[in-house]
């Protein structure tokens, strides 16, 4: 509500002497503080105290990160096992007939700009904006945290293929046009898988400033905590 109250409204210097004088006096539950300190980074940043503003950022993002355990190593781990399955999937040569519609995957980090773009096309009155649709990494995610050992042994061809028909099933009860849009961000750790099982697919990579891009991750809360890396801006610049 805090943060929001920083987005909706002009905050005036009083306003502000108050919160920080409630801050002083622990008057804010401990959950409430990460937004207190968020909207206090973006009120001295609007007033160009860069230095005020960056302070708070960093409070707010320390105070997250105590409770989201993330660690670099294993995501590493994890993109290794995207490979094994790639390759062992790529390798069984297992034919997919073209989708019956026609999905365009707007992929690239958070905060890159996929919103805007999928806005942009899905004005064209035959194309639906899916939005961020997560089937595809929620399954993907979930069978990976499953299955830790014979990746290269296990029959990817009916995996995904009863994925490809959910996926299907899914955007087909959602639209009647036959060209969609799906702006997941995170759909780029599955690039090979998806352009297997939906190979007549097109991809629109979004490419952001590094540092522009960074910075926007580290100065958000993501409030799913899908992208636990973004508290850290190490984490953020390895990731």
């Amino acid at each position: 509500t805090y943060k929001l109250i920083g987005k909706l409204k002009k905050l005036d210097s009083n306003y502000i002497e108050k919160i920080l004088e409630f801050l002083s006096d622990r008057k804010f539950q401990t959950d409430e503080e990460k937004h207190i300190f968020f909207m206090l980074a973006e009120y001295y940043e609007k007033k160009k105290d860069f230095k005020q503003s960056w302070k708070f950022y960093k409070y707010a993002n320390e105070l997250i990160q105590k409770n989201i355990p993330y660690s670099i190593l294993e995501e590493k781990k994890q993109f290794q096992k995207i490979k094994i399955i790639f390759n062992k999937f790529s390798s069984d040569n297992t034919y997919f007939e073209p989708s019956p519609k026609t999905i365009i995957f707007i992929i690239g980090m958070p905060r890159s700009g996929t919103s805007l773009i999928e806005q942009f096309i899905s004005n064209n009155k035959n194309i639906y904006g899916g939005g961020e649709i997560n089937l595809i990494t929620r399954k993907i995610d979930s069978f990976l945290s499953n299955y830790n050992k014979n990746l290269h042994k296990l029959d990817y061809s009916e995996i995904f293929q009863n994925l490809r028909d959910d996926y299907i099933k899914y955007i087909e009860s959602r639209t009647k046009k036959n060209i969609i849009t799906d702006k997941m961000p995170h759909n780029f750790l599955y690039l090979g898988i998806i352009k297997l099982i939906f190979p007549k697919s097109k991809f629109i990579h979004i490419s952001r400033n590094k540092l522009d891009n960074c910075f926007s991750l580290y100065k958000n809360y993501f409030s799913d905590n899908n992208h636990p890396y973004s508290y850290d801006l190490e984490n953020i610049l390895e990731y």
